[in-house]
């Protein structure tokens, strides 16, 4: 009897972990007037981060790690037809998330700073002056995150499936903030998030 039973909660176990992943993978974001990006993470790839961007099922850029991960630290380069055109910086913080600097062009544009959060992980975002201008804000599953101004408005959001790499990143149309930035953001926290999980 006592097998029986085990086999019962293993299968509901199994449903229930099933069932999110399904859901998961189904979220869409809800904002309007938006471009959405359709990154593949390369899973496979554990010594070195690829991340191939799409939009409107046309290639937009390769996100790739700068050289083969070394402990916690993952710097980013953005190239679109083989030239770069922006990279992230990596820098580790023992107790918060990590930071990332966002440069385009060579010109630092803007600067991401691990926020300490119980549950998910946060990071507050400056421009290249150090004004702050918004936060990103993801859950503890990395399933979902949104990049909000100063005034709370939601710019940008990611999306993820439970236990998939790949992500979306939908962005609004009308922010005054470069959308390659944003993505390397994203691709930042989605590296530092599959470092952490693997």
């Amino acid at each position: 009897m006592k097998d029986y039973l085990k086999e019962i909660f293993a299968g509901i176990v199994i449903l229930a972990v099933l069932i999110a992943v399904v859901i998961t993978s189904n979220v869409k974001s809800n904002l309007e007037d938006a471009t959405s990006y359709d990154c593949n993470y390369h899973s496979i790839n554990i010594f070195r981060t690829v991340i191939d961007i799409k939009s409107q099922d046309k290639d937009y850029a390769t996100i790739e790690g700068e050289h083969v991960k070394v402990f916690v630290l993952d710097p980013l380069v953005m190239k679109k037809d083989d030239e770069v055109v922006g990279k992230a910086g990596d820098k580790y913080d023992f107790i918060t998330q990590d930071s990332h600097t966002i440069s385009l062009n060579d010109s630092l544009y803007i600067q991401m700073s691990g926020d300490i959060k119980v549950f998910g992980e946060q990071y507050n975002i400056y421009d290249s002056n150090g004004k702050y201008i918004g936060k990103a804000d993801f859950n503890a599953f990395g399933t979902n995150g949104t990049f909000e101004d100063k005034n709370g408005n939601v710019i940008a959001e990611y999306n993820s499936g439970l236990f998939r790499k790949d992500y979306t990143v939908t962005i609004k149309n009308d922010t005054n903030i470069n959308e390659d930035a944003i993505l390397l953001m994203f691709a930042s926290y989605a590296s530092d998030f599959a470092f952490d999980n693997d």
